[in-house]
């Protein structure tokens, strides 16, 4: 059996009847867990409209300090899918940028390191902000 299955992109028309059948996978034993990958809240809200059976346990998407969406996060901590970035590193496209390569220079880091950093600090940031609330 897999452990996860997601569903990589939620294409309009089709992404709520993908789902379903990944439920009958998960019926028969064959997946453990269903994932979402890309989906923002009006897609989320679309499928779970649809009355699945299986609530997705996960949505990974970009996080990064590039794309930072704060509000998609808590959106679907809210909602208990835990929240997994991809393209944390945008690809290493962000290694260029001129603000992540003075921090990098100015602490002896590489942009990797910084980029990581961030996105680590931002997730420290939010956890504390909901021990507050």
């Amino acid at each position: 059996y897999f452990d996860i299955f997601f569903i990589h992109w939620p294409i309009p028309g089709y992404f709520v009847q993908a789902y379903k059948q990944l439920e009958t996978l998960h019926k028969e034993g064959k997946i453990r867990m269903l994932g979402l990958s890309n989906f923002n809240p009006a897609e989320y809200e679309e499928l779970m409209d649809a009355k699945i059976c299986v609530p997705p346990v996960i949505n990974q998407f970009e996080i990064s300090a590039i794309m930072y969406r704060p509000k998609m996060i808590e959106y679907f901590q809210k909602h208990n899918v835990v929240v997994s970035s991809s393209k944390s590193l945008s690809r290493g496209e962000a290694f260029e940028n001129d603000n992540v390569q003075t921090i990098a220079k100015f602490h002896s880091v590489t942009p990797a390191q910084v980029l990581l950093r961030w996105l680590f600090q931002q997730q420290q940031q939010q956890q504390q902000q909901q021990q507050q609330q």
